[in-house]
Formats: structure tokens, sequence, C-alpha cells
């Protein structure tokens, strides 16, 4: 798989051995060349834990440490550096108190700033019954058309609209994820 970036990984094996480093004087050259290596070592393992995205999922906006490509509207033409933008996210609990609906729509505010400045990247979720017996993914198919659930969000909202009765479900998280260009 030439050319695929697999992703970062961390080295697993000692870079230096311990008898020769208690051997070094502190002035010598070969002393300065490790503390050289080891500086090197710790920046490269800095960078690569920053560029991991976060396994959090909260209910307050937060950047992921997930980054997408750098804006399309910047280039050499309008002198501005090309950087990756980061990704954000937030959670948002769809039922604090009740149901998904019976056959309707149910709205809840996400409390985020969307406007030409930002892209939407995800927006997923899943709902649960009481019981826990079934678990469904938000957006939903099914082959019963009555049966799908719709996801969707516009600037200040989040709507799950519903063709059958799942008023079974009690439990709904709904992840938006987000750049702001």
């Amino acid at each position: 798989m030439a050319g695929q970036n697999k992703g970062y990984l961390l080295p697993t094996t000692q870079a230096w051995d311990p008898s020769q480093i208690n051997q070094m004087e502190l002035n010598s050259p070969k002393f300065k060349e490790f503390l050289v290596n080891i500086t090197q070592q710790l920046n490269r393992i800095a960078e690569q834990v920053n560029s991991k995205g976060s396994g959090l999922f909260n209910t307050q906006e937060f950047a992921t440490g997930e980054t997408f490509y750098p804006s399309p509207s910047v280039s050499s033409a309008t002198n501005t550096k090309t950087t990756p933008r980061p990704v954000f996210r937030k959670v948002i609990n769809m039922l604090t108190t009740g149901t998904l609906p019976n056959t309707g729509t149910l709205t809840v505010a996400h409390g985020l700033t969307f406007n030409t400045s930002t892209t939407l990247v995800t927006l997923r979720g899943a709902a649960n019954n009481a019981a826990g017996t079934s678990l469904i993914p938000l957006p939903y198919a099914s082959p019963t058309l009555a049966n799908n659930i719709e996801l969707y969000a516009d600037g200040t909202n989040i709507y799950i609209v519903t063709g059958s009765d799942r008023t079974s479900y009690t439990k709904c998280n709904v992840i938006v994820e987000f750049l702001k260009n």
C-alpha cells in the first residue's frame, strides 16, 4: 500500500542504551549529541500526539485535534498561509426529558454559531429504547419507508423526523463536527 498514510505510530523500541548514557561526560560531544537526539525524539512524540483526534465526546464545543485540508479560498494569490483547519465537536443530548416523537419532529437547539464561515463535517447520532434492546443509528434507513428517521440541522436547531411511533426511544445523542473556516 505504497503512498497511503496509515497515521502516526510512536516508536516502541528503546533508542538509547542506559549504560552508555552513564558513561558520558557532561561536556562531551557525545553527550551533546544525545541531548539533541532526545530533544528531537520528544518533539516527534509531541507532534504525533498533538495530531491525533480526541476520543472525547463533550456537550461543550471543543477542538478535537483532527484537522481538515486548508481552506480552498486560500491560495498564493490571497497572501494567506495555507494551514489545516481544526475540527470542532459538540454532542447534543436530544432527550433531556421525553422520547423520540410518534410520527413527528423533535427540535433541539444546538447552541452553535453556523454561518458562511462554518462548514458542517459530520452530523450523526444514535438512539436507544428504554429497555436497551433496540439501538438505531441516526439517520436511520429502513426498507419500510415509514420506519425511516431523518436527521438534519440548520443554523439554530437539530431536527429528528420520525415516520412511525418511536416513543420507546428514551436516549438519543447527536454528534456535530464542524470547521470554522
